[in-house]
């Protein structure tokens, strides 16, 4: 890991005093006491963390500081809570239901505590320096899977894509079609038949007209991850960029995250966020678009570099780097899963490949109009 933070072991050590804390026998008013002189230094601590610089030295301690006296305080409470508020003496259906409650509590409680391990100390990368007059730059196949999106959606992304700031001889745009397959082509009802040949030839005419190549396969299988893992066994790129259709990528995208692979060897993966343009189908209903923070930053600005301190931010399926010798040692994505790019991640790690996040929103991109645009076409309900 990229930070002077203790290791594993002296973070599970630094939670013994927070265990003497919670099994100290104090009274009630010895309990009260405490529990509010924590809860009055955890908001003078928030409120000092929100006027300090982003470079201030003091946020990664002031930030330790919130995460242990909030877990004081939960840990204080459960304490109470097992010893002595659980239903015992008061009959079955009395005792069943207070530990259903309880066990309820405790998901919540350990869910509680994984999310402040995972966001204790964010790693914040920044884009290392690139020559892109050096002849040994690495060669990139950007791959733009799609399957049934309007070739007007496709459109602005191969274009930008084909713009990108890199040696055009060293990176090729690969419109991986779906929509277009020899199965969709051969299909028994004539006028999807047709709709696919026309919808091939489309994108064939674009790829000739914007610079990019047009590849296509012979069944529709596994979905994206089949889709990915045939055009890996077409082309030969060092690096894959993968970009969902409608994510626009800027003009830097490969400057910034093509020298991180040549930085570190054990690279798999650098992921940036998914940065998102149109309001998803609640937003847009409650009209909150842009006055509130969206669901996907709390994941992308939060979630994801707390998890790159501890070397586990893994692909989300777009706006993503990864070394094609890793995806060839763990034989391509992962294609018996709807959530191929976190197990296609956690296999690479296995092999003792490393992952690292760059939060610096490098695409654009459309949310789902609808809420069934929003299910994955591969999941059934039963």
């Amino acid at each position: 890991m990229a930070s002077a933070w203790p290791s594993g072991f002296w973070w599970l050590l630094s939670l013994l005093p927070l265990a003497i804390f919670v099994s100290l026998p104090l009274s009630e008013e010895g309990q009260t006491t405490i529990a509010f002189a924590l809860l009055g230094a955890l908001s003078l601590s928030y409120f000092w963390r929100l006027r300090l610089p982003k470079d201030s030295v003091l946020l990664p301690w002031l930030r330790l500081f919130l995460v242990f006296t909030s877990l004081a305080l939960a840990l204080r409470y459960f304490y109470w809570r097992a010893t002595e508020t659980l239903p015992f003496g008061y009959g079955l259906a009395s005792s069943l239901a207070g530990l259903l409650l309880f066990a309820v509590e405790i998901y919540g409680f350990v869910t509680f505590v994984f999310g402040h391990f995972i966001n204790a100390q964010p790693l914040q990368r920044t884009p290392l320096p690139c020559d892109l007059a050096d002849p040994a730059l690495p060669t990139v196949d950007v791959f733009v899977p799609t399957y049934n999106e309007d070739p007007s959606v496709l459109r602005p992304t191969i274009l930008a894509a084909t713009q990108m700031l890199y040696p055009k001889d060293r990176f090729t745009v690969w419109i991986l079609d779906d929509g277009g397959t020899e199965q969709k082509c051969k299909d028994k009802d004539p006028v999807k038949a047709a709709a696919a040949h026309r919808r091939a030839r489309e994108l064939q005419d674009m790829a000739a007209e914007l610079g990019a190549r047009y590849l296509t396969r012979a069944r529709n299988e596994h979905a994206k991850a089949g889709n990915l893992n045939h055009a890996l066994t077409k082309t030969s790129g060092t690096l894959v960029l993968v970009l969902d259709c409608d994510h626009i990528p800027t003009r830097d995208f490969l400057v910034n995250t093509v020298p991180f692979f040549r930085n570190d060897p054990k690279l798999f993966l650098l992921q940036t966020p998914h940065n998102f343009v149109t309001p998803d189908p609640v937003e847009r209903n409650l009209k909150i678009f842009r006055e509130t923070p969206a669901e996907n930053e709390l994941f992308y600005t939060v979630m994801q570099p707390g998890l790159d301190f501890w070397g586990t931010s893994f692909f989300c399926g777009s706006a993503a780097v990864l070394r094609r010798e890793a995806l060839d040692r763990v034989g391509g994505i992962a294609g018996q899963t709807i959530t191929e790019d976190a197990e296609t991640t956690l296999d690479a790690i296995g092999l003792g490949y490393r992952t690292a996040y760059l939060n610096r929103p490098m695409v654009s991109g459309l949310q789902p109009e609808t809420y069934s645009g929003l299910i994955p076409e591969s999941v059934t309900f039963l």
